[in-house]
């Protein structure tokens, strides 16, 4: 007798009993599969002899079924059993299932299962060691049953073998013992590997075995990444999507009240989005709260996301998944998506404070950000610089009043350009940990804020304030972070997620994460975000230099997606470009600087370092949208848009021989390489403020503190008075375009005008 041991599922041991059973008929075989595996109902196929023929009549003279074949394993198993059971193994009286049923004390624990073959036959025993009652709600009671059966339903007609077992043998290992004693006693036995099989079950023979699709509607709504996931690990993370998209609540608002506060506005959006996810998700709730009751329930844990109508439920079986599929309002259930770890393109090395050989400067001090200072900073970085910046903050507007947001690896709260003006209440949020203090184990939502809002020269808005809640861990970004971090930027809660506060929603959330094409798996936040008044950012992707390589979420239409271009305006060979692969949408919308950043780092309080990617061009285009929101707080996402796309600078290098589907090479904008243009010219966005008409008396000048000019002042009526350090000026200038109120204090020294 051949003995092969087997670890596999029920319908790999099919495979294998059918293929030895139709090519190897030179050996005995025994099989014994011993596999924790997921629930399995195996069907067996009969001709059903009494629908074709009067077997009374045939009986007379021929036995419909060989008795003495179908026999043998109860003269095998019954003095087995006796011997290892804590009772006598007993039969009925019920003709072919008094040989078919393993039965003590009328309660079944195992049965049989025949195939012939001119020549062979192959005998199928299956005992249930044990079994969760649960997955007998699948099973019906057949028409036909023993007599001793009484009606009775599986959970209590069946009991696991374990529990009949002399307490020494309720073991699988000694099991496995006994049984191979009693073969040996019965037979020559010889020890065969699964790989001395393979050439047989690679043989051509007739397969019978078959994966019954009864639930053909539900497995069609499991994604194939899914399927490969409970193969390999028997269960999985997954996302359940709910029939009733988050969209119906998002659009079932009444009438806006221009009393109502944004607060207000964004805590109505987020009761309707709640209020419908408990509604839909109710019988999801159910059948999560019956598991929960168990003592072995089939997951681990669930989180319900209003944001989405979804709900991610960890470690899910395939028993579970399958009964979450039957429930009509669940469209589909499909693997959790777990986005890769934003990284730089190539950039390591590390810059402290100290070293003035970046265009910052060498700086030690601190500030607040309410009183921030522009004349007390560093020279600003070269990407600051390009979009502008400075000539924002010289009207006086820094950001201040704007609140920005990331999602990103953390943040370094106690880094000296972001300590200042980092919001404590309501302003982190670590889905992972629950970490009540900002951190970043990788440094890329250092640097990234660092660019938004840091002080020191490295950000382009340092007068805002800004949070962060952590989406990414150390080995990427699950979706279930992203969409708890969605959540929380669009209604702010404490650091353990409870206590919401809308009021502290913030204005501008900067992204420089992604994956994928197409995917429109984070639509529902950001369409809750352009609800609440939010404006999202996103990275285009380092995928270039191909094009229509754009990623997810950034090629969605109600984003501003960013590409990346070098301190000489040329687009960064990594940037990726449009079109996008759904709706050939335009991207990147606008380009900014992304090579050779230098920003705030996580390795220690006054340490930076250089990094390029699109993930570095994002937040200058964020930082420009907070100042620009410091200035006109009244702007909508559309009104951004087109700000930010009409003010590009367009005087760009060719990028290669690549259009992407637009005419490159002649110079046309917009384009689906740096889109409509780098985020260059701010005047067109913000005018003139009324501080730089206080200070300046004609278009295009703005005079700085602490700085000498060569001037010619015309005065008109008071005359000029030189103090000992400094000259008063009153009276009125003028010039070929206008005429203005000129006045203020400029430090002394010889002027070399009148």
């Amino acid at each position: 007798m051949s003995f092969l041991r087997l670890r596999t599922t029920i319908q790999e041991q099919l495979h294998i009993e059918e293929a030895l059973f139709r090519v190897d008929r030179t050996r005995n075989w025994f099989i014994y599969n011993d596999k924790h595996a997921p629930a399995t109902i195996v069907m067996g196929i009969s001709g059903k002899p009494e629908r074709l023929l009067h077997q009374d009549a045939v009986k007379r003279w021929v036995k419909p079924y060989p008795r003495e074949i179908m026999a043998w394993s109860r003269d095998f198993f019954s003095p087995f059993f006796a011997r290892i059971c804590c009772d006598d193994l007993v039969g009925n009286d019920e003709g072919l299932n008094a040989l078919d049923d393993y039965v003590i004390n009328d309660r079944k624990f195992g049965g049989n299962a025949q195939s012939l073959a001119k020549g062979r036959w192959l005998h199928h025993t299956s005992f249930l060691w044990d079994f969760d009652p649960r997955n007998m709600e699948y099973l019906t009671n057949p028409a036909r049953q023993p007599a001793y059966r009484l009606q009775r339903d599986h959970t209590e007609f069946l009991v696991p073998l374990k529990d009949v077992l002399k307490t020494e043998n309720a073991s699988r290992d000694q099991f496995e013992s006994e049984l191979r004693a009693e073969l040996a006693h019965n037979f020559t036995l010889e020890d065969v590997d699964v790989e001395e099989i393979e050439p047989l079950l690679e043989q051509e023979h007739r397969k019978s075995t078959r994966f019954l699709e009864l639930y053909a509607s539900s497995v069609s709504r499991i994604h194939p990444d899914l399927h490969r996931s409970l193969q390999e690990r028997g269960a999985a993370d997954v996302m359940v999507t709910m029939k009733a998209s988050a969209s119906i609540a998002r659009e079932n608002r009444g009438p806006e009240v221009a009393s109502q506060s944004r607060g207000d506005r964004i805590t109505d959006l987020v009761n309707r989005l709640e209020s419908h996810s408990r509604e839909t998700q109710a019988p999801v709730d159910r059948v999560l709260a019956r598991e929960s009751a168990t003592s072995t329930p089939r997951y681990s844990a669930a989180t319900s996301f209003w944001i989405s109508n979804q709900v991610f439920i960890e470690s899910a079986s395939l028993d579970l998944i399958l009964e979450l599929l039957t429930l009509p309002e669940v469209a589909q259930v499909r693997g959790e998506q777990v986005l890769p770890l934003p990284s730089p393109v190539s950039e390591t090395s590390f810059v402290n404070s100290s070293d003035s050989s970046s265009s910052g400067g060498n700086w030690n001090s601190t500030h607040n950000s309410s009183s921030f200072d522009i004349d007390a900073a560093p020279a600003p970085e070269w990407g600051v610089q390009r979009v502008q910046a400075s000539s924002v903050w010289s009207t006086g507007n820094t950001g201040s009043g704007v609140v920005v947001a990331s999602i990103d690896t953390g943040v370094m709260f106690t880094h000296e350009a972001l300590k200042a003006n980092f919001r404590k209440t309501y302003g982190w949020f670590d889905p992972e940990k629950k970490a009540t203090e900002p951190y970043d184990s990788h440094g890329h939502g250092t640097h990234t804020m660092g660019t938004i809002a840091g002080s020191k020269g490295v950000g382009v808005a340092p007068g805002a304030t800004w949070i962060s809640c952590k989406g990414c861990r150390t080995d990427g970004c699950p979706e279930s972070d992203l969409l708890a971090c969605a959540q929380f930027l669009t209604c702010p809660t404490d650091t353990q997620g409870r206590n919401k506060d809308c009021s502290q929603a913030p204005h501008v959330v900067s992204n420089s994460w992604g994956g994928g094409q197409g995917d429109a798996f984070y639509q529902d936040a950001v369409d809750a975000w352009i609800d609440a008044g939010i404006i999202p950012i996103f990275a285009n992707g380092n995928k270039g230099p191909g094009c229509g390589t754009v990623s997810s979420p950034g090629d969605y239409a109600n984003v501003i997606a960013v590409g990346a271009t070098d301190s000489s305006d040329q687009l960064a060979s990594f940037s990726s470009k449009g079109p996008a692969v759904k709706g050939n949408l335009l991207k990147p919308d606008v380009s900014a600087p992304g090579v050779r950043v230098r920003s705030a780092y996580n390795t220690g309080n006054s340490n930076y370092t250089l990094m390029s990617g699109t993930s570095m061009a994002t937040p200058h285009v964020s930082g420009v949208v907070a100042l620009l929101l410091s200035a006109q707080p009244s702007l909508k996402f559309d009104d951004v848009k087109r700000l930010l796309t009409t003010s590009t600078n367009t005087n760009l290098k060719p990028v290669d021989a690549k259009t992407c589907g637009n005419d490159t090479s002649s110079g046309a904008f917009p384009n689906n390489n740096y889109g409509f243009g780098l985020q260059h010219r701010h005047k067109e966005m913000f005018g003139r403020s009324p501080r730089e008409k206080e200070e300046s008396g004609w278009d295009g000048v703005v005079l700085r503190r602490h700085t000498f000019y060569d001037f010619k002042v015309h005065v008109f009526g008071e005359t000029s008075t030189l103090e000992r350090d400094r000259i008063a000026v009153t009276g009125h200038a003028s010039s070929k375009s206008s005429a203005g109120p000129l006045h203020g204090q400029l430090p002394a020294g010889p002027p070399s005008g009148e």
